[in-house]
């Protein structure tokens, strides 16, 4: 008798935990929202030292700079007229001293640079900025001869 009290105790006091045992469940939303982006590394057209800009020959640079945008994020780079700008790109050196020079996005510098297209990586791409100081001007003053062109990428 005390065998089935005690076991009728057990099952009483199993059915009184699983009676109290409930669950419920849910879920857990999660996410993250990846905007397009873009940034510009700054660059240099350097078109070194040279002793004659007045001569037969045109004399041309390379430049680069990085363009990094979220992958797969269209976009189109743009150069402004720089800072010294009058019928064309120009470098000064004191208030009156100028030498021309055009911005081209091809290596055979036959195509003025308007829009460069491209599409993000998520990595910095270098791009190509082609220089030239056209033959033919006048002889200037000695000194160091410059310009700032803006980029801009609009994505």
């Amino acid at each position: 008798m005390m065998r089935k009290l005690i076991a009728a105790a057990g099952m009483f006091a199993m059915s009184a935990v699983s009676a109290n045992a409930a669950t419920a469940t849910g879920n857990l939303a999660v996410q993250v929202v990846i905007n397009a982006t873009c940034a510009v590394g700054a660059g240099t057209l350097d078109f070194g030292t040279q002793s004659n800009i007045g001569g037969a020959a045109n004399i041309d640079a390379t430049g680069t700079f990085t363009v990094n945008c979220t992958t797969g994020t269209t976009y189109n780079t743009t150069l402004g007229n720089g800072l010294n700008f009058s019928a064309g790109r120009r470098m000064v050196f004191g208030a009156t001293n100028f030498i021309n020079y055009s911005i081209f996005s091809d290596a055979a510098r036959t195509t003025a640079w308007a829009t460069v297209a491209g599409t993000g990586t998520g990595a910095a791409q270098t791009i190509s900025a082609f220089g030239r100081i056209p033959s033919g001007q006048a002889s200037v003053p000695v000194g160091t001869y410059a310009d700032t062109v803006q980029i801009t990428v609009t994505y």
